[in-house]
């Protein structure tokens, strides 16, 4: 008598001997064994090249995509990190990229023309005084192409600026570090990471409004942060200046 179909061996057994049960099971047993050693040989290395199966192939290929990709994506995210390179003139005409330097870096924007810039010239010379020994270099950057490096060193000799002249007439600078008037600094740390951007202290409230005594020092404040690796809070400020536009 049938008894349906076996879930162990997936055959048909008939039960009316015990011989019948067990030559049943013996073959599903050897059948099992040999399409289990057929499904492992398929895995080994084959003795020649191409005589792989495809589906080999198709998995090797993939799996050297995705090296490639992973590869790929971790050099883009590195240029990302990494500044661009941006070369500057500086007093002896030399072009040069202060960002190659691992220091922080602060770029002060000014314009000869610009008077509020001028009286800044005594604070920031302050401030300059008070970071000298701890690896900050002052930077004082000229966007109008009209001028030369020459004539802000002569602005510099005249009211005794701070810093190291440098053009950039293309406003690369100025872009990078979201610099729109002058004065306004930007201070840059070590790894090239813009960490503040605005104005030196709120002594000009606005054009004709002038404070007896400034009630905040921003830039002073913001270098001290960026060197003890603290966030700068508030890393954005409103400078009060002569607009730098006025240059292009």
């Amino acid at each position: 008598m049938l008894f349906g179909s076996n879930k162990l061996s997936g055959t048909r057994a008939d039960f009316g001997s015990g011989s019948q049960i067990r030559t049943t099971h013996t073959h599903a047993f050897e059948y099992r064994l040999r399409k289990g050693r057929a499904d492992f040989d398929q895995q080994l290395p084959w003795k020649s090249p191409g005589t792989e199966p495809p589906a080999f192939r198709a998995g090797c290929y993939a799996t050297n995509m995705r090296a490639c990709i992973c590869a790929l994506l971790f050099c883009f995210s590195s240029a990302l990190a990494s500044p661009p390179a941006v070369t500057f003139g500086d007093a002896n005409g030399i072009q040069h990229d202060p960002f190659r330097e691992h220091a922080t870096h602060v770029f002060i924007f000014v314009r000869t023309d610009c008077p509020i810039s001028n009286r800044y010239a005594p604070e920031l010379n302050r401030i300059a005084r008070q970071f000298k020994d701890k690896r900050v270099e002052f930077w004082l950057v000229y966007l109008d192409r009209r001028q030369t490096v020459k004539d802000g060193v002569q602005q510099i000799a005249d009211i005794d600026l701070p810093g190291t002249p440098l053009l950039d007439p293309a406003q690369a600078l100025a872009r990078r570090a979201k610099a729109s008037v002058s004065p306004q600094a930007a201070i840059f740390d070590g790894t090239g990471t813009l960490t503040y951007s605005g104005r030196i202290d709120n002594r000009v409230a606005d054009l004709g409004k002038v404070r007896a005594a400034p009630s905040t020092h921003d830039l002073e404040d913001a270098i001290a942060n960026t060197l003890a690796h603290r966030p700068v809070v508030p890393a954005r400020t409103r400078a009060v200046g002569c607009f730098l536009a006025d240059v292009r």
